[in-house]
């Protein structure tokens, strides 16, 4: 690859207006050597470049403290969904930290089940060895919200109301209310303790909360161990509703997205706490699994997080999973328009781009493609036999711009940018609109389509792949500076077939 070929793909620094938090500039180029490792694209909103530069940042990363580890001998503020951007408190969940540490069975147990991890640990127990123990989303969203209701009610016993149903419904889960009683009728018979810092096993409930004989077909009361709701009340973990809502029918993405809210809830807005992969096994796999088969079904769960929750950003590499809290991106400058009744000024010629200087400030961002929109033929003027010129805002003015996924028919947005001479074509490959370097995925179109830097899944590369196959004509006539309007892009895109993300 020539050196330079990339010079007019920058990431442009944004402010925070979105978040209120203030902008930061990224000196790293997209031509800068990629971070190590990056191989599964699940940040499409921006990281720090200098957080993930390298092995030495990552190893400093390593040596702060683990902010993911749950501390009770001091009091921690109590954690809400965003720090600076909480929902309203109606659709906050609170949970105790310790069911956020640990990830509960997926599959039905029988007997006995514990999992240990740092210095939490969880157990249930069955009444018999042959009994089934409670797994799975209905677990989950149960124990989610008998805690919310205790923390909001501050009291051991708890009226889950008359109607399952209307739990069911409540919780997200219209419809499942067999399922619901099931799962609920498998806790309230089964032992369940929690212990934290080294401390001893304390009782999700009341013993006098365990059926004695059999089981009504639904239970409206019950009642929490006082010593379970004291930890629950000074050190919960507030989650939105919304996004357990979205991902109630996945108990890992459930996991996942606990864990990254407590993680986050007492960390630094700016630090990254970072858990490598043989400790989220311990903490969310199961005994069966080695760390590359839970990270074959942990990273979907973590990009159906990243999906539903803006508010965090995600990177996943080799060493394990990074987390932090999103930063804002900037919001466009209103465009100012004449005032009604006042002459409108022709359009004027864009200015000439300065002479590249590595200490300039970095070109604006490139645009992405304006909706496929017809565009009214201006009529000539009578002395110009000429056909008029296209529209300024029509007229491409940057080396780089983006081909949005509704654009091309791809998960990933793609972009094309003038190659000023050099003979190795590229294009680039980000999961969303924003061009951020440490989520840029960039492939060489000749002799054979190669990916230089980033990482792709085999799945959505050879999909890729199809699409580059079908616009090689555009990509090399961009590439040549051969085209000059957004019109002449839409008119000859072709889609590619290409289902979502999975």
């Amino acid at each position: 690859m020539r050196e330079g070929a990339l010079r007019g793909l920058r990431r442009e620094a944004t402010g925070g207006a979105g978040h209120g938090r203030p902008a930061r500039r990224s000196s790293r180029r997209l031509d800068d050597p990629p971070p190590p490792a990056i191989v599964s694209g699940l940040v499409s909103r921006p990281l720090l470049a200098d957080t993930l530069a390298g092995p030495r940042k990552r190893a400093a990363s390593r040596q702060q403290p683990d902010t993911g580890t749950l501390r009770l001998n001091h009091a921690p503020p109590v954690s809400s969904p965003d720090a600076e951007a909480a929902p309203p408190d109606d659709t906050v969940l609170w949970i105790h930290p310790v069911l956020c540490e640990l990830g509960l069975p997926i599959r039905t147990p029988r007997g006995h089940w514990h999992r240990d991890a740092g210095s939490a640990s969880l157990r249930m127990e069955a009444p018999s060895p042959d009994q089934p123990l409670p797994s799975g989303r209905m677990l989950r969203l149960n124990l989610i919200h008998i805690c919310d209701a205790a923390r909001r009610a501050n009291g051991v016993s708890l009226d889950l109301g008359a109607d399952a149903s209307a739990l069911a419904e409540r919780m997200g889960a219209a419809g499942k209310t067999a399922e619901l009683i099931d799962q609920m009728h498998r806790m309230m018979a089964s032992k369940i303790t929690v212990s934290w810092g080294g401390g001893p096993d304390v009782p999700v409930f009341d013993a006098r909360s365990r059926p004695r004989g059999d089981l009504p077909e639904w239970r409206p009361k019950i009642r929490l161990s006082a010593k379970f709701l004291a930890a629950l009340a000074s050190h919960a973990v507030g989650l939105d509703s919304r996004i357990v809502r979205t991902l109630g029918d996945s108990p890992m993405a459930l996991d996942a997205y606990a864990w990254i809210r407590q993680s986050l809830g007492g960390a630094a807005p700016d630090s990254m706490p970072t858990a490598g992969w043989d400790e989220l096994l311990a903490r969310f796999g199961s005994p069966s699994q080695n760390a590359a088969s839970f990270r074959a079904l942990f990273e979907p769960a973590l990009r159906m997080v990243f999906d539903a929750d803006p508010s965090i950003e995600i990177a996943v590499d080799d060493e394990g999973v990074s987390i932090r809290h999103a930063r804002g991106e900037a919001e466009p400058a209103p465009e100012e328009r004449p005032a009604a009744g006042s002459p409108e000024a022709p359009p004027s010629e864009p200015p000439a781009p300065p002479a590249p200087s590595a200490a300039a400030a970095p070109p604006p961002a490139p645009r992405a493609i304006p909706p496929a929109v017809a565009q009214p033929a201006a009529a000539p003027p009578a002395a110009a036999p000429a056909a008029a010129a296209p529209p300024a805002a029509d007229r491409i003015t940057e080396d780089s711009i983006c081909l949005p996924r509704d654009a091309t028919g791809l998960s990933q947005c793609l972009w094309l940018r003038r190659g000023h001479g050099a003979e190795q074509v590229l294009v680039g490959v980000t999961p969303g609109t924003r061009l951020d370097p440490e989520r840029l995925t960039i492939l060489a179109v000749e002799p054979m389509i190669l990916q230089v830097s980033g990482g792709l899944h085999q799945g959505d590369f050879d999909r890729v792949s199809a699409w580059i196959m079908a616009n090689r004509d555009l990509i090399d006539d961009f590439w040549d500076d051969r085209i000059s309007t957004f019109q002449e892009v839409r008119l000859r895109l072709r889609k590619a077939p290409a289902p979502g993300w999975r």
